[in-house]
């Protein structure tokens, strides 16, 4: 049809000697990737970084040390001296002097500690091992009034450090006792890739226009489950496979394939995806809007090569993803298949 220049589609085909065809499992690597992307970034509003943290896991906790320089005259000195022999203050109490501001991996650490203190030990942990050391740097000590001083300190930790559940401590140690506040607790996130599903929602006769040519078809009108995506696909894609984060419908035959794979990319802008899409497959040439089609979203059309694509589309906060590949042999009428599947898709 005119609105997908087949024609010019097809005289394409016939001028190309070699057929690139992409790796079936290159590319679930490729899309699993941009969903894996898309989760992590979810929610990671971003405070601004003093110093990154970085490090591995270490069986030995091992401390770094935040020094207070006290500007006091000799009888202040003497003062301290005398309180320090009298009573040793403990890691609990300077704890109790903390306050916490942030969350995923990048936090603000306050705390007054009493007027004694003139320095104490630190360290990031999760489950009782340390995961992250900071150089004395990385506090920045302000003299609140005479003879008491406060800290803070600005935490960014690796997003590969952070647990997936369980709580994010800011430990203290102080001569011989240790003491913690929970900068954040993580909570093991729904695992919305192992719940996708799809449903037979009804089968209808309809025809598709091919070549200029009406011709009897029937298509099926399927539910994408947890997204409630209603989306028909004609009867020659007939075949369906369920994957953990795709659903792909298919000629069922091998000799002559031709598949269209439907996936959905969460809390993901629709041209940060088409960014990421072209980067991965080394596209040079821009996308092509909707608006040819008969839909309500806003999304593109790339071609990647021969009898090769997708579309995205986006869907509220996701972009839904139709990736098509066929043969030039079974290539006849795959355009107004695609055209009803677009034109179809709803929420």
């Amino acid at each position: 049809m005119d609105r997908f220049n087949e024609e010019q589609e097809v005289e394409s085909l016939r001028q190309q000697v070699h057929t690139l065809k992409m790796d079936e499992q290159k590319k679930s690597e490729m899309r699993t990737n941009l969903i894996k992307h898309a989760q992590k970034k979810r929610d990671r509003n971003k405070l601004q970084k003093w110093i990154i943290l970085g490090g591995t896991i270490a069986a030995v906790a091992l401390f770094s040390v935040i020094s207070f320089t006290m500007f006091i005259d000799n009888d202040q000195l003497e003062q301290a001296t005398k309180i320090e022999e009298e009573s040793e203050v403990t890691a609990s109490e300077i704890v109790e002097t903390i306050e916490v501001e942030g969350e995923n991996g990048d936090y603000r650490v306050r705390g007054v500690p009493p007027e004694d203190v003139e320095s104490f030990e630190y360290a990031v942990m999760v489950d009782g091992e340390n995961i992250a050391n900071a150089g004395d740097d990385v506090y920045n000590m302000t003299h609140e009034m005479e003879g008491s001083y406060s800290f803070t300190l600005n935490l960014s930790v690796e997003e590969s450090l952070l647990p997936n559940e369980g709580e994010l401590l800011f430990s203290v140690k102080k001569d011989d006792t240790e003491a913690s506040v929970v900068l954040e607790e993580f909570e093991q996130l729904e695992d919305v890739e192992g719940t996708l599903s799809v449903e037979e929602v009804s089968v209808d006769p309809t025809t598709i226009l091919i070549e200029g040519m009406e011709e009897d078809t029937e298509v099926t009108t399927y539910d994408l489950q947890p997204y409630d995506i209603t989306y028909q696909m004609d009867q020659f894609l007939s075949h369906v496979e369920v994957g953990d984060d795709s659903v792909t419908h298919h000629n069922n035959n091998d000799e002559y394939r031709v598949e269209v794979t439907i996936s959905v990319i969460e809390d993901q802008a629709l041209n940060e995806t088409q960014q990421m899409m072209e980067e991965q497959h080394n596209i040079s040439e821009s996308p092509i809007d909707l608006s040819q089609f008969e839909t309500a979203f806003e999304g593109y059309h790339q071609s990647v090569d021969i009898g090769e694509g997708y579309f995205i589309l986006e869907i509220n906060s996701d972009v839904l993803m139709i990736e098509y590949s066929y043969s030039i042999e079974a290539g006849d009428g795959i355009w107004p298949r695609l055209e009803l599947l677009i034109n179809s898709i709803n929420q």
